[in-house]
Formats: C-alpha cells, structure tokens, sequence
C-alpha cells in the first residue's frame, strides 16, 4: 500500500510541512490497517502466537487501540500545529 500511495501523493506536496504532516497521518492509518478487522495481519499473528484466544476475542480487544488511533488522527487533523510543532523547532 505504501508503495503505491506514496509515490502518488509526493509532487501533490507543496512544503516539507505538508510533506510531514501527510506522511505521519499515512503512518497513523496503515497502524489501523494493521489491527482492525477482519483483514487486519497482526491479528493473525496474534491468533498464531496465543491460539488458546477465539477469534472474537482479538476482534473485541482491538477495539479500545483502533478508537484510540481514530482518536488521534482526528486530533491531527483539527490540531496540525501538533505534527508540525518539532519540524518547525528544527527548521528555524
């Protein structure tokens, strides 16, 4: 996904600000891919690695992480000057 996203969405960027602030809201959202069901692959390696658990469970026990990381992507994107705050230190 990575892949074909980012090469797509970098010349529509028009400041390493932007540039910053898409890259780590993209970062934010493949970590939800990550967990959320049904197709989320750490979910499966969950299931691997404690295969006493039903599958409901794991789906149910995600469901705090994903509110949460919704939570913050919100945040983000009401609050730019969050993400944006250490790249503006830096750049002077």
């Amino acid at each position: 996904m990575s892949i074909i996203f980012c090469p797509r969405s970098g010349p529509f960027t028009l400041t390493i600000y932007k540039s910053c602030k898409r890259g780590k809201s993209h970062v934010i959202m493949v970590q939800i891919a990550m967990i959320s069901p049904p197709y989320g692959l750490n979910l499966f390696v969950m299931k691997g690695a404690y295969p006493e658990a039903s599958t409901a469970e794991l789906y149910l026990g995600v469901i705090p992480f994903v509110a949460m990381q919704i939570l913050v992507v919100i945040m983000l994107t009401i609050f730019p000057h969050i993400v944006l705050r250490l790249p503006s230190k830096i750049m002077g």
